[in-house]
């Protein structure tokens, strides 16, 4: 049922934000352990092409971010709810099947594809219900939810490393598929707003004068087509997916190339997470001070120019320092990409302009990293 009380959304909207960080937390974010992953799946099948190795871990990163356009579509058909608790379906079912195949191209299919789709979907509609229940303040909300995120990244490359060593790849696979099939507790807490009623509205599914609405709809969206502003925003996600997709999938194995062991580039990789938390708070209320356009710009220089002098980087106090600052100025990107899309589309447009943003970060996320493997080899 809808909830059109302001004063009880007011209230529930903290319990929102609790369960979207939860959903995020465990099902949204688990792409930061592709680069841990990668190396298993080296390990655990050595005479298979390096450069195949390479896709199942680059298309389980870019499907955990282009696959939001389904969630935008499941959102416009039903709610949110019911798009957090699918893709925690998705997540089980995807990590379970990883855990049973046999040939490493399956994994493509089950691990990068089904199980890509599920986390895509959770986190991308674990934000959109922020900017419905927090319409004031939603780069403040959407930095408390996207630093579970930065929490992940701190927990899970050691715990990926940990239960490698226990239980190997195919039963880290069916621990990360239980793990992310929780997120259906907090997608069961979501309760739906007057904005999903207004989404549902839009589908052909509804009842009422649906020719009315699809002029309404197509006449909005064409002022919003020659936006300079959303058209920009796209491209920054497409070039900020493709670099970190690279970072985050190379600089495990980088690291033990530079004479790191295995934990250490695990740990290497949870500081990214330690900073990537304070980072996307400190973002989140900087961005309802400061415009979110130009917070952004200056933390992409930052760490662009420092990223030049990686192979410098020897050490592990350097290797560790510069983790430090990677998580500082790319966390809290995301938060501030969301706060943009706001500004740029409205409420009432959120789910799908979001939704495309992140397509376009997907190809980033998918272009990247299989152009660097043919670079290296």
């Amino acid at each position: 049922m809808v909830k059109d009380d302001t004063e009880k959304l007011d209230r529930w909207a903290w319990v929102v934000l609790a369960a979207s960080f939860f959903s995020i937390l465990v099902n949204g974010s688990l792409y930061f352990c592709v680069g841990v992953i990668h190396t298993a799946l080296l390990d655990a099948y050595p005479d298979k092409d390096e450069t195949l190795i390479t896709w199942i871990g680059s298309v389980f990163s870019s499907v955990s971010v282009f696959g939001a356009i389904f969630g935008s579509v499941i959102i416009n058909l039903f709610n949110v709810r019911t798009c957090v608790i699918l893709g925690a379906v998705l997540n089980l079912t995807g990590f379970v099947l990883s855990s049973l195949v046999t040939e490493a191209w399956m994994l493509i299919i089950t691990y990068g594809i089904i199980a890509g789709i599920g986390q895509s979907i959770t986190l991308m509609s674990s934000m959109v219900i922020l900017g419905y229940y927090f319409k004031e303040k939603t780069s403040m909300a959407t930095g408390i939810a996207t630093s579970a995120s930065g929490l992940a990244l701190f927990i899970f490359p050691v715990l990926t490393q940990y239960l490698l060593e226990e239980y190997g790849i195919r039963g880290t696979f069916l621990m990360f598929g239980a793990i992310g099939f929780q997120a259906a507790v907090g997608g069961s807490l979501m309760r739906p707003t007057k904005f999903d009623q207004t989404s549902m509205g839009f589908s052909c599914c509804r009842k009422g004068n649906h020719e009315v609405e699809r002029k309404a709809i197509r006449n909005e969206s064409q002022p919003l087509l020659k936006s300079v502003g959303l058209w920009c925003l796209l491209i920054n996600s497409w070039f900020l997916g493709a670099s970190l997709s690279i970072i985050f999938l190379f600089l495990p194995e980088f690291n033990i190339y530079m004479g790191s062991t295995h934990g250490e580039a695990a740990f290497i990789m949870s500081v990214v997470g330690i900073t990537g938390i304070l980072s996307r708070i400190f973002l989140g209320f900087i961005g309802t001070i400061l415009d979110p356009a130009l917070v952004l710009f200056g933390l992409f220089g930052t760490i662009g120019t420092m990223t030049f002098f990686i192979g410098e980087m020897k050490s592990l106090a350097v290797k560790i320092m510069y983790a430090a600052v990677l998580g500082f100025y790319t966390g809290g990107t995301w938060s501030l990409q969301h706060t943009l899309v706001v500004e740029i589309a409205g409420l009432h447009r959120l789910s799908t302009v979001y939704g495309v943003t992140m397509v376009c970060a997907g190809f980033g996320y998918m272009s990247g990293p299989p152009f660097t493997g043919m670079f290296l080899h």
